[in-house]
């Protein structure tokens, strides 16, 4: 009876000998490569354009749950509303200011149902200020 299990040695001599096409990996030389599927004829990707909206936002280098949020939401307001005259967009439910915190540190990934698969965050130093706190204004 032979064994199934092939030591290092024997995996990377075999690899070496057949063509890259037939085999995934270095380490590997009973797993063929084989191509990505197709996708499916009837996937197919629809659009929809929302009207153009009209923001005010303040670039920021921490998270949505800090506690400087909350201080820097007022202080946009009052500069954007209070200080240069726009009109906030109220939310129809509650009549209060839509505010909103972009991550642009953050990918989303869907599944090919159409679902979040996951969220991906990418590291970014703080001087980067790579997320925004915003208000959305009345056009």
């Amino acid at each position: 009876e032979e064994e199934d299990n092939a030591s290092y040695d024997d995996v990377v001599a075999t690899s070496s000998t057949n063509p890259p096409s037939q085999t995934s990996s270095p380490y590997s030389s009973r797993i063929p490569n084989t191509p990505a599927p197709e996708a499916p004829q009837s996937l197919q990707c629809n659009y929809s354009l929302r009207p153009p909206r009209l923001v005010a936002t303040l670039p920021y280098a921490g998270n949505p749950q800090d506690e400087e949020v909350t201080e820097l939401r007022r202080q946009l307001y009052q500069q954007v509303v209070e200080n240069d005259g726009f009109k906030p967009k109220l939310d129809p439910v509650t009549k209060r200011p839509v505010f909103f915190f972009w991550m642009n540190d953050a990918k989303a990934c869907f599944t090919r149902a159409g679902g979040l698969g996951m969220a991906v965050y990418e590291w970014r130093a703080d001087w980067a200020k790579a997320n925004e706190i915003g208000i959305e204004l009345e056009c």
